[in-house]
C-alpha cells in the first residue's frame, strides 16, 4: 500500500516495523504501523525468553519473573511507562510466563475446586478489565491500574484451562469467537492503518 501511494509510511517507521524493532525507534511519523511497536516487543520476547529460562535456576525461575513483574508494575505506576514503551508489552507478556511456572510448579488446580472457584473468579475479574479498561477517563489515566486488569486476565486463562463455568464454555466455543481468535493477528495487523490511519475515512 505504501508503495503504491495508498498510504505514506517513512524509511524509518517501515525498516523498524519490518525488523521488529518499532518499540525502540522513537522518531515514527506513520501512523499506519505505529501498532507494531508490541508486535516487536512480542518478537524480542520470543528470542529472550528461551535464554532466560536456560540461565536460571528452575526453582528460582517464578520469583525471578514475579520480581521483573513488580518492577514493570512499579514502573507503569509512577507514570513512566505508556502506549508505546517496552514495559507495557513486556509486562503483559511476563504475567501469562508467570501464571506458567506457577501452575506448574502447584501442579494445576484441584477439579473438584476449580469449577466452583472459576464461577466466582471469572465475572469479578471481568469486572475488573471493564472497570479498568472502559471506565471512566480518570480510571484509566492511573497507568498501575493496568496491572491489575493483567492479572485479571490471567485468571481468566487460568479458570479456562480448568474445568470452568459452563457459561464461559459455551461463550468461547461459539463459532463467531474461534473463527475472531484464528484471524486475530492479522485482524491487528490490518486494523491500524484501516480504523485508526488515513485509511480510516474511506471506511
Amino acid at each position: 500500500l505504501a508503495a503504491a501511494g495508498v498510504l505514506v509510511v517513512g524509511r524509518g517507521d517501515l525498516l523498524s516495523s519490518w525488523f521488529f524493532v518499532r518499540n525502540l525507534y522513537t522518531s515514527g511519523t506513520s501512523p499506519a504501523v505505529a501498532h507494531f511497536w508490541s508486535l516487536a516487543v512480542e518478537e524480542q520476547f520470543y528470542l529472550t525468553w528461551p535464554f532466560a529460562l536456560v540461565l536460571l535456576p528452575p526453582g528460582r525461575r517464578a520469583g525471578a519473573v514475579a520480581a521483573a513483574v513488580l518492577g514493570l508494575a512499579l514502573w507503569r505506576a509512577s507514570g513512566v511507562g505508556h502506549f508505546g514503551q517496552t514495559v507495557a508489552g513486556g509486562e503483559a507478556l511476563l504475567v501469562g510466563c508467570l501464571l506458567a511456572l506457577v501452575r506448574h510448579r502447584a501442579g494445576g488446580v484441584q477439579p473438584a475446586t476449580s469449577r466452583t472457584v472459576a464461577a466466582v473468579v471469572v465475572p469479578v475479574s471481568l469486572v475488573v478489565i471493564a472497570l479498568v479498561e472502559f471506565g471512566s477517563d480518570d480510571v484509566r489515566a492511573i497507568d498501575g491500574l493496568r496491572s491489575v486488569s493483567l492479572f485479571a486476565v490471567a485468571a481468566i486463562i487460568n479458570a479456562a484451562v480448568e474445568r470452568r463455568p459452563r457459561l464461559l464454555d459455551v461463550v468461547l466455543e461459539t463459532g463467531v469467537l474461534q473463527r475472531t481468535g484464528r484471524l486475530s493477528y492479522s485482524l491487528y495487523l490490518w486494523q491500524q492503518p484501516f480504523c485508526w490511519g488515513p485509511l480510516a475515512v474511506a471506511f
